[in-house]
């Protein structure tokens, strides 16, 4: 006890107290953390996270018994912030169940995503360490205390109300796709695991839809758990990707996007639509986060793309039901189509995807020709009005 104060002070008016390296040095033993009670001193050891916090390792006995390692610690905290780690590897909540680092890293990076100035707020006369909004800016304009939001944050809420979720996301002013992937998040824990089981097969009914939709000029796809395109009828097969060419495993639009670089060209707004896609995952994790084929996708795209990682590490989230879709063809040239995204409510998981053109424009006549391409059997090009006139 040499080296450590003895002076006794009454528990109210206790403190922790850490020393630094240099104040151990001379020590042969760990260092401790001092926690008086009333009027008596009592040594307790020092967590590891302190330890490493002050650039020592975890010495023997320090922690009792239990002996940790620095470096798999330090590295499993890395790629815990994010849904994927949840379903496959969190020992608590079970593969269903959302963790506290999905809820931190939202949460966080909402905030951080307001301007103060924007949302009324003085700028104060401290100077602000962060971007965004302080925690009890946000407690402030949701009606509930510090305390509380902070453990909503650090996902030691063990329920949240749905008036709560509510408040949390007027005051982060979210989107209504982030609001309702915060409601999912916050759900209590769920245990137990969706398996992978086989692909989803679609059923006879939606595959002759399919078949008549595109007898109609409207390409289809039926989308399954992660972006998986499970059916597509043949003019939808002609506007993209030929997806009868791709082992079965690889027709997904998430991977595609990602890892296949023809997409690139494919798609003028390459970043537009990569960004959707990683936005669209969260909002699809946010619903099932047990998924296993979902996780999978997702985990296979962190670790072969750091463009996914970065996006993903943004928490955008947004459910694509509807908007537009710019192609760039290498037989008919530019193609913009209006995409309606329908869930199929007997099939869950499904969604049928179709795409339509406006009437009597140029992606109509491109769309009609890729059409006459697949009667004829052959590859057709679209004549612009450029070069009627050349030849005129």
């Amino acid at each position: 006890m040499s080296a450590v104060s003895t002076k006794l002070m009454p528990a109210s008016r206790a403190r922790w107290m850490i020393r630094t390296e240099s104040s151990w040095s001379r020590l042969a033993t760990a260092p401790n953390i001092i926690a008086p009670r009333a009027y008596s001193l009592t040594e307790m050891p020092v967590p590891p996270r302190i330890l490493r916090f002050m650039g020592m390792p975890p010495a023997a006995g320090s922690c009792g018994s239990e002996q940790l390692d620095t470096a798999s610690a330090s590295d499993e905290y890395r790629t815990r912030p994010d849904p994927t780690w949840v379903c496959r590897n969190h020992p608590d909540n079970g593969p269903m169940g959302h963790s506290e680092p999905e809820i931190r890293d939202f949460l966080r990076a909402r905030r951080a995503a307001l301007d103060p100035a924007e949302v009324g707020l003085p700028e104060g006369v401290v100077r602000r360490r962060v971007r965004g909004l302080r925690r009890e800016e946000v407690a402030q304009r949701a009606g509930i205390s510090v305390d509380y939001y902070t453990r909503i944050e650090q996902g030691r809420a063990p329920a949240v109300s749905d008036s709560v979720v509510d408040g949390l996301a007027r005051a982060l002013r979210l989107t209504p796709s982030e609001h309702t992937y915060l409601r999912n998040i916050t759900l209590p824990r769920r245990h137990g695991r969706v398996d992978a089981g086989p692909r989803p097969r679609v059923r006879p009914e939606i595959l002759r839809l399919l078949e008549a939709m595109g007898d109609g000029m409207v390409p289809a796809f039926v989308f399954g758990p992660g972006m998986d395109v499970l059916a597509w009828n043949r003019l939808g097969g002609r506007i993209g990707v030929d997806f009868e060419a791709l082992p079965e495993d690889e027709r997904n639009g998430a991977l595609l996007i990602f890892l296949d670089p023809r997409t690139r060209e494919l798609h003028p707004n390459w970043s537009e639509v990569a960004d959707d896609t990683v936005a669209s995952l969260r909002a699809e994790i946010g619903r099932t986060p047990g998924n296993a084929r979902l996780c999978q996708v997702i985990q296979e795209l962190r670790e072969r793309s750091e463009e996914f990682r970065q996006s993903w590490e943004a928490q955008a989230v947004q459910e694509r039901m509807r908007g537009t879709k710019w192609y760039r063809h290498p037989e008919v040239g530019d193609l913009v189509v209006t995409f309606e995204a329908l869930v199929l409510p007997a099939d869950p998981g499904q969604v049928l995807c179709t795409y339509t053109v406006e009437k009597g424009s140029a992606s109509e006549k491109a769309l009609r020709a890729l059409a006459a391409g697949l009667d004829a059997g052959a590859c057709v090009e679209v004549e612009t009005g450029a070069d009627t006139a050349a030849r005129a």
